[in-house]
């Protein structure tokens, strides 16, 4: 374990503990309505690195507007940064991982009912995107394998959201590491967000060698 947090260091740089997690959870309704008023057109960041330390403001993202939380959470869902198992989990299961992501959003567990059942509110006009949560991933930090935000933003006009997530990952059994944008736009629509486009860049990956005496 404390080779592979050497090397993760190394790779994405160290991550920063200043954020305290959000552990309230969002209060949404089954069948979410919404008024445009509600949302202003801009360009909002929040998560990237300083001094090789990943930062999130949490205190900003707690109080964006629920739809574009949704868009965010969309575009993260596969992505498990600075996760690690909380209080409430049992050695062997997959339920109580906490994401620093998912707690900026008041999304409570990574997969949790409360995590899932946000998102199919949201999304609940979309059926590709149903179909993609069906399939939710648990990986903790440290994990052999794992892909993670790296850099995100969130531009609003009118009633379109793109998010732009730059991901990074490894994979220590193959001695790999990759980078690539992704670029999701969403529609807003009375019945909550839909999927407009998603786009990913082509990956960008680096081999490297583990010092023998490590």
């Amino acid at each position: 374990m404390k080779l592979i947090h050497l090397l993760f260091i190394g790779l994405f740089g160290s991550f920063c503990s200043a954020q305290p997690a959000v552990k309230q959870h969002l209060q949404f309704k089954e069948k979410p309505g919404l008024y445009r008023s509600e949302i202003v057109d801009a360009i909002y960041y929040l998560l990237w690195y300083e001094n090789s330390d990943l930062i999130i403001d949490a205190d900003f993202a707690r109080r964006l507007h629920p739809a574009l939380k949704a868009c965010i959470a969309y575009t993260t869902f596969d992505l498990c940064t600075e996760c690690e198992w909380g209080e409430e989990h049992e050695i062997g299961g997959r339920e109580g991982l906490e994401c620093s992501m998912n707690d900026a959003l008041g999304l409570g567990y990574q997969c949790s009912d409360f995590h899932l059942s946000f998102l199919r509110s949201w999304f609940r006009t979309d059926s590709s995107a149903i179909n993609k949560f069906e399939s939710c991933p648990t990986i903790p930090y440290g994990a052999t394998v794992l892909s993670s935000a790296q850099y995100i933003t969130v531009e609003v006009k009118r009633d379109e959201v793109v998010v732009k997530c730059k991901v990074g990952g490894y994979n220590f059994r193959e001695q790999q590491s990759w980078e690539y944008d992704r670029i999701n736009t969403f529609k807003i629509i009375n019945k909550g967000v839909k999927v407009e486009k998603l786009f990913s860049s082509d990956a960008k990956i680096d081999f490297w060698d583990i010092p023998d005496d490590l």
